[in-house]
């Protein structure tokens, strides 16, 4: 999220990307992947509860073979309308969506500079969802591979997917002895541009 955004998000004195703010959930594996890509530098992170993956409510802890057999009839009327229902005390996509929203909204308003988001895939899925234009329904036709990252550019003007789904051979920051380990989540990096 930068005004002057160049190209590649390069430091000047080197080939790691430079970031002016670091963000993760604040889900533990977030947090960890985020320790894991930030290395020695010295942002420090920011964990941010809205960047949460979708709440489950009383689906929490299940597999969703078990789901579908102790909620049979609510899992199905969850694959019926994917985007608006939730399970009892839970949050449905729409929700999830509007809330992710509003938090990659305010930290683009709040930041300058590249902007680290380490998140999950579901989470990441939402915002090139938004981006793109693309129904909740067909989220899951977005690959979000463990370890991936996404560049997108934030504008006045519009909003650019640089990158999507890009799964390096050495993590972000890091060598590749440490590959497996930031494995954990998705990334996102945000820009913005003049």
């Amino acid at each position: 999220m930068k005004k002057g955004w160049s190209r590649h998000g390069r430091c000047a004195s080197g080939s790691n990307p430079c970031f002016s703010r670091v963000i993760s959930s604040d889900l533990s594996r977030s947090q960890r992947t985020a320790k894991i890509i930030l290395g020695r530098r010295t942002n420090s992170l920011e964990a941010m509860p809205a960047l949460r993956e979708i709440s489950l409510g009383e689906w929490e802890g299940f597999s969703f073979q078990e789901i579908r057999e102790r909620f049979f009839e609510d899992y199905a009327a969850r694959g019926r309308d994917m985007e608006n229902w939730r399970p009892p005390r839970g949050e449905s996509f729409a929700d999830c969506r509007a809330r992710i929203n509003r938090a990659v909204d305010e930290i683009v308003a709040g930041s300058e500079g590249n902007v680290l988001l380490v998140g999950h895939a579901g989470v990441n899925r939402l915002i090139l969802c938004s981006i793109l234009g693309i129904p909740v329904r067909n989220l899951h036709g977005i690959g979000q591979d463990y370890g991936c990252v996404n560049i997108i550019e934030y504008g006045p003007d519009r909003t650019r997917i640089q990158l999507m789904n890009y799964i390096p051979t050495t993590p972000v920051g890091r060598t590749s002895a440490r590959c497996n380990a930031a494995h954990d989540e998705a990334i996102t990096e945000v820009a913005t541009c003049p």
